[in-house]
């Protein structure tokens, strides 16, 4: 995790005044999309080892570099990609504000135009459905349900309640999204 939040800084001093190449860029992209997509230490604070928080510096990092104006709408995809694959981790109900860091990268993605709203919408829908095979309320089932529905409403209060009207081609998709939620 520390990592990530060193190399968060390294994307936003690159943001603010471009020093790396294009290759360079493209290659922190597609190492920090890997990386997190991985990610299978879902510990937030531990008592013994302090703040652990995988899942947030990561995002850290995905959301300094939808931030880049140097990263294209490809990019911004596999931004989103990468975030969706960690919303609702098997089996793991986030506690530590993960869902607040995870939708930053998302709304910053959408000011930027990755996506139409139609596109928000089918990839908002797609987090909606329970993973296969697992046993509605039970344990995984109300886990995935507490992730999602927190990503969600994490989601729409910003794009509803913020100043920046481009995150708003979220909302139908979002309103859509939260009504499907069981």
């Amino acid at each position: 995790p520390f990592a990530a939040l060193a190399l968060a800084e390294v994307a936003r001093a690159d943001r603010i005044a471009p020093y790396l190449i294009e290759d360079e860029l493209v290659q922190l992209l597609a190492d920090a999309q890997h990386w997190f997509i991985n990610i299978s230490d879902y510990r937030g604070f531990s008592d013994a080892d302090g703040w652990r928080h995988a899942v947030a510096r990561g995002s850290d990092l995905l959301m300094q570099l939808a931030l880049n104006p140097r990263i294209d709408g490809e990019g911004l995809r596999l931004i989103v990609s990468a975030v969706g694959a960690q919303v609702a981790p098997k089996g793991h109900a986030y506690v530590f504000g993960e869902s607040e860091r995870l939708a930053r990268p998302v709304l910053f993605a959408a000011a930027r135009g990755a996506m139409d709203e139609a596109k928000w919408a089918e990839w908002l829908m797609v987090l909606t459905r329970a993973p296969d095979g697992v046993k509605p309320f039970g344990s995984e089932w109300l886990a995935w349900r507490h992730d999602v529905s927190a990503f969600l409403q994490t989601l729409y209060v910003n794009a509803k309640l913020g100043s920046d009207a481009a995150d708003d081609v979220l909302l139908p998709g979002l309103e859509a999204a939260l009504k499907a939620m069981p």
